[in-house]
């Protein structure tokens, strides 16, 4: 039998003895990236139970709207009803369309804004601390280059986000159109538009991009946090009042126009033209049939009525806008990051200590 040698004793599972690898050799993650999820796995380890648990509360939910009169039953047993009582909320419950509809509410809220916990937490906790603490200056003396060391702090808990994000926003779409309809968002409304399609997800990675270059730029972690989520704010605000005009609106008349509910059609101008050429209000809205419409229009002296609408089939094309809109602005925020990095990371690596070339 061969005994082993010094150099053998030493080298790392895996390897042969020339240090190619043996066939027991595994694959594994980057050193930075492996570095990320070590380090941070309490944080993960949170981030992954708090997702988990929305997405087996919207399965859940899924069901409850399935059920809903089975379910108002069932709440109003709970509160000392008898089975056959009209609606819980008639006497002194909750009944099950509102109970689904808060909250389905509820969970597009959250969706809504994740993308602020991303910012605060991607730039204060994972990016942040380590400027602050000394470590990033560190990891760049051991071969790391100053854009690695950054995009492995962004990708490990990239892919981890948006890849749950849209678990979250495929599921909350497939409860939000499957459940009674009435008490729940209309589709227009800020959160269910966020949370219903892939705005919500472009918003997450502008959430990893602000909170990156807010982190270069402060360097500190608190600082980082507030600036990441001020500017998020601001992004969110800002595109939320010019959605609206992402794609171009549309002008019905008639029965067309004064039988619109909200749940169809975002409004944004609607009234009567009278013979004289100007405009009146709405004293017509409602009128579904066409007979029930010239009465009104005869006893207000129109000629017609209108009104200029996002209708539902707009959902869609807005969506794609604002989505190209978003990851536009995340992809400017990332590259500034990178660029103010290297411009600002001075020397990426020094020679360790006792390996000094020879002269």
């Amino acid at each position: 039998m061969t005994t082993p040698t010094e150099l053998d004793r030493h080298q790392p599972e895996g390897l042969g003895s020339a240090g190619a690898p043996g066939p027991h050799a595994k694959r594994r993650l980057p050193g930075p990236a492996r570095s990320v999820l070590r380090v941070h796995r309490t944080g993960l380890l949170i981030w992954a139970s708090f997702l988990s648990a929305l997405a087996g509360g919207l399965v859940w939910l899924y069901f409850t709207g399935q059920q809903a009169e089975r379910f108002d039953s069932d709440v109003c047993l709970a509160r000392g009803h008898e089975p056959g009582v009209p609606r819980c909320a008639d006497a002194d419950g909750l009944s099950a369309p509102e109970f689904y509809s808060t909250l389905l509410e509820l969970a597009q809220t959250m969706i809504t804004y994740l993308p602020f916990a991303v910012a605060a937490y991607v730039g204060g906790a994972l990016v942040a601390r380590d400027f602050e603490r000394g470590t990033a200056a560190l990891a760049w003396t051991q071969s790391v280059t100053p854009a690695r060391w950054l995009a492995s702090k962004l990708a490990v808990p990239g892919l981890l986000i948006v890849g749950a994000t849209a678990v979250l926003i495929v599921l909350q779409r497939w409860v939000w159109r499957s459940g009674p309809q009435d008490p729940v968002r209309f589709w227009w409304e800020q959160d269910a538009f966020h949370a219903g399609g892939p705005v919500g997800l472009a918003f997450a990675v502008l959430g990893l991009a602000t909170g990156a270059l807010a982190a270069v730029l402060t360097r500190r972690v608190l600082p980082t946090m507030g600036l990441s989520f001020a500017a998020l704010a601001a992004a969110h605000a800002a595109l939320g009042s010019f959605r609206d005009q992402l794609w171009p609106k549309v002008r019905v008349t008639g029965t067309e126009a004064t039988g619109l509910t909200d749940r169809e059609a975002e409004k944004f101008d609607a009234g009567m033209i009278t013979e004289s050429g100007t405009r009146a209000g709405t004293f017509c809205d409602g009128k579904q049939s066409s007979e029930a419409l010239r009465q009104c229009l005869a006893e207000h002296d129109a000629l017609g009525v209108f009104a200029v609408i996002h209708p539902e089939s707009h959902f869609w094309p807005l969506q794609l806008v604002e989505t190209g809109v978003v990851l536009a602005l995340a992809a400017a925020l990332t590259a500034a990051a990178f660029r103010l990095l290297r411009s600002s990371s001075g020397p990426q690596s020094t020679p360790a200590a006792g390996l000094e070339t020879p002269a």
